[in-house]
């Protein structure tokens, strides 16, 4: 079995999100893929400038009003299937608001989380969270940090996560590791940790897929794994 997540972002207006939301819950209920669990609402989408402004043109000539003031958002479906390769298009048409003959809805673009999960829990809630440690070391420390994040997701009980921790991009991810930049540059100025510059080391990240009421335990269980090694963590929590 193969699991992922499936990101659909849409640009609308505030007042057509109930209706937006409404149509992509009765749409994916058609999908020939088994949905675990989606979002309990839209979001703001965290995506880039281009694809929300992509999205804003295409309603554009789909003769939408106002399609300069429309909103970004996204919604998420995590999904399971037996079929090798990935599904194809024809499956993936449901996380759309219309289908591909159909006049345009709500300009949208689906793309899978570029992450391999591990085990999924088809447990389904709508209080989840994705929790993303985030951890900083000289690379030498690669293989202990994912040992160390392996104890952290088996002690999360989690619905999904990633099987394995990921290298940061120091550029495209600069908000994500700065903090940690930081806290390591003070602990050096302090005479704690490895002395090694800061900005020189590997950064890595997580995803865990969890119930929102375990975020404040998976933060202090990390403190407590992350103090015996030469690196520094933090984790962050957005909705799911």
């Amino acid at each position: 079995m193969t699991c992922e997540v499936l990101i659909t972002e849409f640009v609308a207006h505030p007042s057509d999100i109930t209706d937006a939301y409404a149509r992509y819950q009765q749409r994916i209920q058609d999908a020939l893929l088994h949905i675990v669990c989606s979002s309990p609402r839209p979001l703001p989408s965290k995506g880039s400038a281009y694809a929300q402004w992509s999205l804003r043109c295409e309603s554009a000539y789909a003769q939408k009003s106002h399609p300069e003031l429309m909103q970004c958002y996204e919604l998420r479906s995590l999904v399971t299937y037996e079929e090798t390769p990935d599904p194809d298009d024809s499956l993936i048409e449901k996380f759309f608001f219309e289908d591909c003959a159909e006049p345009t809805v709500y300009s949208a673009s689906v793309n899978r989380l570029d992450i391999e999960l591990g085990a999924v829990d088809t447990r389904c809630t709508d209080e989840l969270c994705i929790v993303t440690p985030v951890f900083l070391a000289h690379s030498e420390h690669a293989e202990v940090l994912q040992s160390l994040y392996e104890v952290l997701v088996s002690n999360a009980d989690p619905v999904a996560y990633a099987a394995s921790i990921a290298e940061c991009d120091d550029i495209s991810q600069a908000n994500l590791i700065g903090l940690l930049w930081v806290r390591d540059a003070q602990r050096t100025m302090s005479n704690v940790g490895d002395q090694i510059y800061a900005m020189g080391k590997t950064a890595w990240t997580g995803w865990i897929l969890v119930e929102a009421s375990k975020q404040e335990e998976l933060q202090l269980q990390l403190a407590e794994l992350i103090d015996a090694t030469n690196a520094v963590a933090y984790l962050t929590a957005t909705p799911w």
